[in-house]
C-alpha cells in the first residue's frame, strides 16, 4: 500500500515534464509557475468533495470495509507525544532514514535537468536531434518512471517474503538491503556518455530511493500504533527536508567551487548503505516501540 502512495506520488513528477515544459514553452516559465500552482487547488477541490472516513463514503462496499478495518481498533492511550517518541530508539530509525536518503531523491529531483544539461548536452527544448533522451522531459519521465515502478516492486518484495514465512524484520530489512545497492551505480554515471544508460542507472537509484522509502515508511506500522504513525512520520519528514536543505547548500558550493557533482554523486551511491546499517544498529530486532499509556488503558 505504501508502494502505491509512493507511485502516486512520482506521476505528478512525471507529469511536470509533461505540462510544465510544455507550458513554458508557449508561455514562458512564469506561466508554467502559474499553472503548475494552481493545479493544487483543483486537486483541493477534488479532495474535499471526494474523500471521506470509510465508514461514511456512499462507494464502499461491505467486503472492501471489513478489509480495511481487519486489524480492529487500537488501544486507548494518549497520543504519542514528540518529547517522548524522541527519546525512543525506535523514531530514531526513521528519523535517520529520512535524513541520510531524502537528500538523494532531492539531489535529483531539483538538479537533475541542470545535471543533464551539463554532463549529458541535453536541451531542455526539442531542437529536432533524433532520439527519445535528446530534451530533458523524457529523460525525467523516463527516471521518475523508473522510480515508481521501484516503489511499488520494494512494496510486493517485502510483502512477498512475509507471505513466504519470512519474519517482518528479515523481510523488511532484506528488501532495504536490496534496495541500497541499486543506488550504488549512481557512482558511475560521470564516466559514461550514452545519455540514455545514464537515464537507466539514474532511474536505477530512483527506483532503490522508492523501495527503500516505501519499506522505512510501512516500518512505522510495524513498530507503532496507527495512532503514533502521524507523529513518526511527521518527525521523519521533518529530518528528511533538514537534509535537503544541506544538500541543496552543498551541491551549489561544489559545483562553484569544484565544478562536478562527483562529491555529490558519491555520497548518493552510498547514502542508502549508510542509511540501512544506521537503522540495522538502531532496531536489530524491530521490536514494538513501548507506549506505556496504551499499556495502562488497556489495564
Amino acid at each position: 500500500g505504501v508502494g502505491f502512495l509512493n507511485a502516486g506520488a512520482n506521476v505528478g513528477v512525471m507529469m511536470t515534464p509533461i505540462v510544465g515544459l510544455a507550458v513554458a514553452f508557449a508561455y514562458g516559465w512564469q506561466g508554467a509557475f502559474l499553472v503548475t500552482g494552481a493545479i493544487g487547488f483543483l486537486v483541493l477541490i477534488g479532495w474535499l468533495l471526494l474523500y471521506r472516513q470509510p465508514r461514511e463514503h456512499p462507494r464502499l462496499g461491505a467486503e472492501e470495509l471489513a478489509y480495511i478495518e481487519q486489524d480492529g481498533e487500537d488501544p486507548a492511550g494518549k497520543p504519542l507525544t514528540w518529547g517522548k517518541a524522541i527519546r525512543q530508539r525506535q523514531a530514531w530509525f526513521f528519523i535517520c532514514g529520512k535524513f541520510f536518503t531524502d537528500p538523494v531523491w532531492y539531489l535529483f529531483l531539483f538538479w537533475l535537468p541542470d545535471f543533464l544539461v551539463k554532463t549529458q548536452g541535453m536541451n531542455l527544448f526539442p531542437t529536432g536531434e533524433s532520439g527519445i533522451f535528446a530534451t530533458i522531459g523524457p529523460a525525467l519521465i523516463g527516471v521518475y518512471l523508473l522510480a515508481d515502478i521501484g516503489s511499488i516492486s520494494g512494496g510486493w518484495v517485502s510483502s512477498h517474503f512475509i507471505k513466504r514465512g519470512w519474519t517482518v524484520n528479515r523481510a523488511r530489512k532484506t528488501t532495504l538491503f536490496i534496495a541500497a545497492l541499486c543506488a550504488v551505480p549512481l557512482l558511475f554515471v560521470l564516466q559514461i556518455d550514452n545519455p540514455a544508460i545514464v537515464v537507466l542507472l539514474i532511474g536505477l537509484g530512483t527506483a532503490g530511493h522508492q523501495a527503500f522509502s516505501s519499506n522505512i515508511f510501512a516500518m512505522i506500522s510495524d513498530l507503532y500504533p496507527r495512532r503514533a504513525v502521524a507523529t513518526i512520520a511527521g518527525m521523519g519528514g521533518l529530518a528528511g527536508a533538514i537534509g535537503g536543505i544541506i544538500i541543496a547548500e552543498v551541491t551549489g558550493n561544489v559545483l562553484e567551487h569544484i565544478g562536478t557533482y562527483w562529491p555529490v554523486l558519491i555520497y548518493a551511491g552510498f547514502a542508502y548503505l549508510i542509511a540501512f546499517t544506521v537503522i540495522h544498529f538502531l532496531i536489530p530486532r524491530m521490536e514494538p516501540a513501548p507506549l506505556p499509556d496504551a499499556a495502562e488503558s488497556v489495564s
